[in-house]
């Protein structure tokens, strides 16, 4: 119908899904490189630091579609994103599978969010917070 009224999907879909930064784009090169695989390859994490972010003149708005990015790797069950924004650590996940519920992860760690999507903040020491939660989403893998 809405092509009948004159809309263009090409152009549509180039709105949607082109257009973006390079600095995007780079950082997002850097992020999926540095992929680390847990689990036997089930969750998958991606820490995005302030270096990265100067290296490539982006900030923590360019991180959105990474934890997407990671679900999409082969066998991969959860995706973690973890990007440093101001003065904190954001961490988002993603689920793939109704078996699997992160929302109560992220709750242990004073977020929230549903089965398939949740997510934390963290004011302090990243590799406190690594160490606390990869074994925590592990578990959920079991």
């Amino acid at each position: 119908e809405l092509v009948l009224c004159g809309a263009r999907p090409a152009a549509v879909a180039d709105g949607l899904y082109a257009g973006k930064p390079l600095c995007q784009v780079r950082l997002e090169g850097e992020a999926m490189a540095g992929v680390r695989l847990h689990a036997a390859g089930k969750l998958a994490e991606i820490v995005v630091s302030d270096e990265m972010y100067r290296r490539h003149g982006a900030g923590s708005e360019h991180t959105e579609e990474l934890v997407d990015a990671e679900r999409e790797i082969a066998d991969v069950r959860i995706a973690l994103l973890i990007y440093r924004q101001a003065d904190l650590w954001k961490v988002s996940m993603r689920a793939r599978g109704e078996d699997l519920d992160v929302s109560g992860v992220a709750r242990r760690f004073g977020g929230g969010g549903h089965r398939a999507a949740a997510a934390f903040r963290w004011r302090k020491d990243l590799e406190e917070l690594r160490a606390a939660l990869i074994p925590e989403l592990e578990k959920l893998l079991l």
